[in-house]
């Protein structure tokens, strides 16, 4: 250890400093050791390549570089020429062809029909089924007649 003080202290080194940086380089060469040595071939806990795609939607353009202005286009779905849904006869199918009406806000909106409450297409918004933003991107599809 004496070799060692006398190399650290020609470099200007405490005897705190050198215990610091040897502890240190201990943990790094012990971190590559595990890191290497470990079985890769064991299956993740938990795979987040499709989390991931959850918060994009599936008409984005995929490229390396997403920006703001294309993650806030949002195309609707086309639909059979010019046809448009009527949320008072649609059946969860038609509903589901509205872009980002899931299986679940389909229901409620039957269930808000069923209850009398849907009068006009905002009362979507008003009672909390899908947010303002989705209104807009839909409403030219839809109509209550």
């Amino acid at each position: 250890m004496k070799d060692k003080k006398s190399f650290f202290a020609n470099l200007g080194f405490s005897l705190n400093e050198v215990k610091a940086i040897l502890f240190l380089s201990f943990l790094f060469i012990l971190g590559f050791a595990i890191y290497f040595l470990s079985d890769t071939n064991q299956p993740k806990a938990f795979d987040y390549k499709n989390s991931d795609s959850a918060f994009y939607s599936n008409n984005t353009p995929k490229s390396d570089k997403k920006t703001k202005a294309n993650l806030k286009i949002k195309q609707p779905k086309k639909l059979l020429g010019n046809k448009k849904i009527n949320l008072l006869t649609a059946d969860i199918e038609e509903l589901q062809l509205l872009d980002g009406i899931t299986l679940k806000k389909a229901q409620e909106i039957i269930k808000l029909r069923k209850n009398g409450k849907l009068i006009n297409c905002i009362d979507l918004v008003k009672e909390g089924i899908i947010s303002r933003s989705l209104f807009e991107n839909i409403k030219t599809s839809i109509y209550i007649n």
